[in-house]
């Protein structure tokens, strides 16, 4: 399992790639991302995501760097809620140890209002897909 993944979409501050075998999109943010490309970014990785039929949503927020208030509501506001009407499984976010982000996090287990998606928050891309592959092990 998990052969290469097929690249998207590329840019200085994120890549993002699909992974066919578990169906997952999988979003690398690479460095600070203002919010006039960060929003639409987003929405373009959500429909991307749809295009390929995932089912799972890995966010590498590793190397991103603290999202301003006006875009953190507005991924639970705006964004989470368009997440949620696909049908995902899982969405596992890789998060640096850093307390703002987490309560980032927080907020997002907070506003699911009962789907059945599952989100969780790891510090390693590899526990974070050992999270999702685990759905395909017999």
């Amino acid at each position: 399992m998990l052969t290469k993944a097929k690249e998207l979409h590329s840019e200085d501050y994120v890549n993002i790639w699909f992974h066919e075998d578990t169906n997952t999109l999988e979003m690398e943010w690479l460095d600070y991302v203002s919010s006039y490309r960060f929003k639409p970014t987003l929405e373009q990785a959500l429909e991307l995501a749809v295009q390929q039929n995932a089912r799972y949503w890995l966010a590498n927020r590793v190397q991103m760097r603290e999202l301003s208030d006006q875009d953190r509501k507005w991924v639970t506001d705006t964004w989470l809620p368009k997440f949620l009407e696909h049908n995902f499984k899982k969405l596992a976010v890789v998060e640096p140890a850093n307390a703002l982000h987490r309560v980032f996090e927080d907020q997002l287990l907070h506003n699911t209002n009962g789907t059945p998606v599952e989100i969780k928050c790891f510090q390693k891309r590899s526990e974070a897909m050992d999270w999702i592959v685990e759905d395909f092990e017999l």
